[in-house]
């Protein structure tokens, strides 16, 4: 770690814990993040607990160096501010972009695009994509030097080309794909223990292509042990060995499907919006794979055509957190952030008539339901207590 990089954190340091201002405002979990950008890399810490900071690594990654979320996972921190650790690469893994991770397509009479995917024609093997563009921004303003923050709103925004494998090009032996498929944009914003994603794609192809598939939003958590689908067909943890894929027809309402592994458990929530709708799958099509070499994904789109002028986009949002050793048969409850607000994610697993309280934080307030299973009803009881009755499993997700 350079010298610069060693004095700002050591200033960070001395503020943290000799700021009184800032002891008195940050006395439960702080709320802040703190960014450190070395070069490409692009480091990120917050409070998952008391005893542990969730870290974001971006950086260019998989075959085709695409900037994006390269690993996630935990630090220990042991204090109610985020740790500082000199080079905050986790300790525990709970992510890696060793595969697919936004993306990716797959193109009739082309083959796959985009992500990790490669090109390869008489012994020949190259990209399909690549990052043209990317901004680090915090706080609303953009970082162009290495330096070390505390801030609260983090946007990483970043622009991949994404080529045609349709139309392959040899020159002098040379293996070339010259003609861009689509531009695709990404932002990145990162809240807390919440990455949300917001993927928007430009078609530049003047010949019509057919994607045979678009999966967009994909996972791959570590050391998995046990998934679970909501509105889907694993509606309570399933051993990962069980794990098949489901189709949209007898599960039409699904967006949101969980991973946990000894540590922790993670979220990726699609919104329904878009792609999110589920307009350009039929009733026979998966809308779900998952234990799939690892990895496990929404499918976003089945044989659709695209031309010069289309355009698509989804938005979803990965959340993490750590395991809760109390177990409840009947619901998980846990907290995340969609759209810089904090959001309790309740998630029925079973039929289910009863009154829970809910966290500090969401109580005496207005709610806002941002998504809601239509088997779910839920209403303020008594005091503090809500009532949530449902016929079958589901799940709700309320912010103030």
């Amino acid at each position: 770690m350079n010298k610069n990089v060693f004095t700002i954190y050591y200033f960070l340091l001395l503020f943290t814990f000799f700021n009184p201002i800032y002891a008195a405002k940050h006395n439960s979990l702080s709320s802040l993040q703190r960014i450190t950008k070395v070069g490409e890399n692009t480091y990120i810490t917050s409070k998952i607990d008391t005893e542990n900071d969730l870290c974001f690594w971006f950086k260019k990654c998989m075959f085709n160096d695409l900037y994006t979320f390269y690993r996630v996972g935990l630090c220990s921190g042991k204090n109610q501010t985020i740790s500082l650790h000199p080079d905050n690469i986790s300790e525990r893994i709970l992510n890696t972009a060793s595969s697919d991770n936004i993306g990716p397509f797959e193109i009739k009479d082309g083959g796959w695009c985009g992500g990790n995917h490669s090109f390869s024609m008489n012994n020949k093997t190259i990209k399909t994509a690549s990052t043209i563009s990317y901004k680090i921004i915090a706080d609303g303003k953009e970082l162009t030097k290495d330096t070390t923050m505390l801030v609260n709103t983090i946007r990483i925004s970043v622009v991949n080309h994404i080529q045609n494998p349709t139309l392959p090009q040899w020159d002098n032996k040379t293996l070339s794909l010259p003609s861009l498929l689509c531009i695709e944009y990404v932002d990145y914003d990162i809240w807390q223990n919440s990455i949300q994603v917001s993927v928007r794609h430009q078609y530049m192809n003047e010949r019509p292509i057919t994607i045979s598939k678009y999966y967009g939003m994909q996972s791959m958590f570590n050391n998995e042990i046990e998934i679970l689908t909501v509105d889907g067909k694993y509606s309570d943890w399933t051993p990962i060995s069980k794990i098949k894929r489901f189709n949209k027809r007898n599960y039409p309402h699904f967006r949101c499907f969980l991973e946990r592994n000894n540590l922790a458990f993670q979220s990726s929530f699609l919104f329904n919006d878009g792609l999110g709708e589920h307009k350009e799958l039929s009733d026979s099509d998966v809308i779900f794979i998952g234990n799939s070499y690892g990895k496990s994904y929404h499918k976003l789109v089945s044989n659709k055509e695209r031309k010069i002028g289309d355009s698509d986009f989804w938005k979803g949002v990965y959340t993490w957190n750590m395991i809760n050793k109390q177990k409840d048969a009947s619901l998980l409850m846990y907290n995340g952030q969609i759209s810089g607000r904090k959001v309790l994610y309740i998630i029925i697993k079973s039929k289910i008539n009863k009154d829970i309280t809910l966290p500090t934080e969401f109580c005496h307030r207005n709610l806002k339901i941002i998504y809601q299973s239509p088997s779910i009803k839920i209403k303020r009881h008594y005091n503090n207590a809500y009532q949530i009755l449902s016929k079958k499993p589901g799940g709700i997700i309320i912010t103030v």
